[in-house]
């Protein structure tokens, strides 16, 4: 669209190599004039903390993202536009099908009907499906990190 081709020729005009959340604002205040005022990211319950070995840098990601969610919250908060962060504990997909059987995990339909739910709460950020990964995320943040090191196996 016209909004993404904008924000882009915006980003090679000053040479950035990365996007501030400035560049995703007006394609996000056109959504919004249009009727669509709730954008959505979907992070990781991962993203809640540092994890070891190969969930280090898909942690990391998440994080990244869920943190440029929270950024673009803030330039939005007095505007129609409410921006929602979704931390999804395991939800059994075919990315991960070859995984053995993972704690607390749902099947897909399950997950996706949290997911809907969570998004039609309209909150900033929601950890999904809420029980139990609500809980889980707030011991994943505050437990000694060799505790939630053996998360990550």
């Amino acid at each position: 669209p016209r909004e993404i081709d904008s924000m882009l020729s915006s980003m090679r005009s000053r040479k950035q190599e990365t996007a501030s959340p400035r560049c995703f604002l007006p394609a996000f205040r056109n959504v919004g004039v249009a009727g669509w005022k709730r954008p959505v990211t979907i992070s990781s319950m991962s993203a809640k903390r540092g994890l070891p070995k190969h969930l280090t840098t898909y942690a990391a990601s998440k994080a990244g993202l869920a943190l440029l969610s929270e950024g673009i919250r803030a330039e939005l908060l007095n505007t129609p536009i409410k921006v929602t962060t979704l931390f999804p504990g395991y939800i059994r997909t075919e990315l991960n099908e070859g995984a053995g059987k993972l704690p607390f995990e749902v099947s897909a339909t399950v997950g996706a009907h949290a997911l809907v739910q969570a998004i039609n709460r309209e909150p900033a950020s929601a950890c999904v499906p809420k029980h139990p990964w609500t809980l889980i995320g707030f011991f994943m943040q505050h437990l000694p990190l060799p505790w939630v090191a053996k998360l990550g196996g």
